[in-house]
This record gives C-alpha cells, structure tokens and sequence, in this order.
C-alpha cells in the first residue's frame, strides 16, 4: 500500500471478525457497528492523546475524519486503557518504522507544489487534512436555540389557527379541529425555523499538514509555509463579537520563527477539539522542520 492511497479496507466486513482495537505485527484492526477498519503500522502517523481520548492518525477517504478516535470506554471494552494502547502503538512505530521513517525517504515538494497538489486533489504523501467547522458565525448558544424554537413554535400557532379554521369549515365544528392544528403547526414551525437558521454542515478542508509543509485557510485567504519558515503553533484567546456581546474565545495562532503572527483562526472552523489540531500541527513541525 502507498501513502498516495487511501487505507484499503476502512469500514468493511470481515470474516473471521479480529476483535475491537487488536494490535498485531501487521497493523492495527478497530471495530464499530460490527465494520471493521484496518491500519497497516505503515500508514500510522502517531498516536495523539487528549485527556481521556486517543487519535490515531491514518488516511482515510474523506468525509471521514484522519483519524481513530478511541475513548476510554471503547478502550476498556476491549480490555484495555487508552494510555496502554497509546504506548503500544508508539512501540509498535518505533519498532516497525513504518509512516514516519518512510515518508522522509522521499523528495520533499517545495511550498507552491504542495498547495498545487492539494488544490488539484492530487494525494500528497503523508498528508493529514483537517476537516472544515462551521465557522463562529454559526455558532449557537443553548438561549439562542431555545429561542429559535420557540420563535417557530409561535409562528407555528398562528398557521395553526387558519389551519383549525380551514379544517373545521370542511369536518364541521368538531372539538379537536383546532387543538390539533395548533399543535401540528407549532411542531412544523419549530422544526422549520431550526432547519433554516441550522448552518449547513461544510465538506472541505482548512487544515493541510505535510511533511512537506503546512497549508492553511486563513479568513483572508489560504497560505502555505514551509516547516522550517514556521515557530510553535499556539492557542492564544482573542476577543469576539457574539451578537451584543464582545467574549474571549480560543483561537490557533501561527507564528514565524521569530514569533511573529503570520495568522489566526478560530476554534470553531476545525471540526474537532482545538488541543488535538496544535498536537497534530506541533508533531509535524518538530519532526521535519530540522
């Protein structure tokens, strides 16, 4: 199997059926819904552990994230923790040498070809792609929610009364005409309200990590860098308006190899956990910007 594929058998059935998170001298076998995915040790990136969650990092296809997610539950049903399997995993790597000894041993593309290659959706080796969020602007809180819903339900009632009216005029006057429209326009207008003003769930990319360099999707437009043009990837609180309100959110910052910012992003365009993207993004500087 080459880096430039996807992994092979990634959801499928498989008879006999290897048990949940088996490590083996091939690779490592997981289970869900009775579909079974295999990782060879070759196309492991790392283990990343944050708090009780384990990420194992392999290329799957997208929508799907590039990732294992393992979590303490998963783990101690299969008979172990989610700190064992992490050291397993890592000496496995180690001992097998796989991904991360293998990608070095190509050429390297230079910044521009990396971002060509990706535009293209030509597969670069050893790249890892952050799914899209949905961005700060949709963002909801719990009261702005209830309130929608609510909206929707009031706008649904009075629908609900022209619907009583139009159904008593063909049934009759009958006492459950009205209740019964009122509640069924409540409904629809709740429902309808929330799967308007829902943000649409996005399907592209604003992360690229490579052992080539970094691609970003800046709010002022994408950029690429090289690992040894880049400084530590930080989390950094900036100030935000949400609605009349100005709040302190996380935000990824990138810096130079000076310190200076060259960009940041909030944390709600990565599809997962903040901590996990500066890991990820941590363990590729450190390894191949020397």
């Amino acid at each position: 199997m080459s880096f430039t594929e996807w992994l092979a058998r990634d959801g499928v059935t498989v008879t006999p059926s290897p048990r949940d998170l088996t490590l083996t001298s091939e690779g490592l076998w997981t289970c869900r819904a009775g579909l079974h995915t295999f990782a060879p040790w070759s196309c492991v990136l790392a283990a990343a552990r944050i708090g009780a969650t384990l990420y194992v990092l392999v290329p799957r296809r997208p929508p799907k994230p590039p990732w294992i997610e393992v979590s303490e539950k998963r783990a101690r049903e299969a008979g172990t923790t989610v700190e064992e399997l992490a050291a397993g995993i890592e000496a496995r790597l180690s001992h097998e040498g796989g991904y991360r000894d293998a990608v070095e041993k190509r050429s390297l593309l230079r910044p521009e070809q990396l971002l060509e290659g990706l535009v293209a959706d030509d597969p670069v080796p050893g790249t890892v792609e952050v799914p899209v969020g949905p961005g700060p602007d949709h963002q909801k809180t719990l009261v702005e929610r209830v309130f929608t819903t609510a909206l929707g339900g009031g706008i649904g009632i009075f629908g609900g009364v022209y619907g009583g009216m139009l159904l008593t005029a063909i049934v009759g006057p009958v006492a459950w005409a009205f209740p019964a429209a009122m509640v069924a326009g409540a409904a629809a207008g709740a429902i309808g309200i929330w799967r308007l003003t829902e943000p649409r769930r996005s399907t592209g990319r604003v992360l690229a990590l490579a052992p080539d360099g970094c691609v970003v999707g800046l709010p002022d437009g994408v950029r690429v860098w090289a690992w040894a043009d880049l400084g530590p990837f930080e989390t950094k609180s900036r100030s935000v308006w949400k609605g009349m309100v100005r709040r302190e959110e996380a935000h990824l910052v990138i810096l130079d190899g000076d310190g200076r910012e060259l960009g940041a992003m909030h944390h709600s365009w990565f599809s997962r956990p903040l901590a996990l993207i500066v890991e990820i993004a941590e363990a590729y500087r450190q390894r191949f910007s020397r």
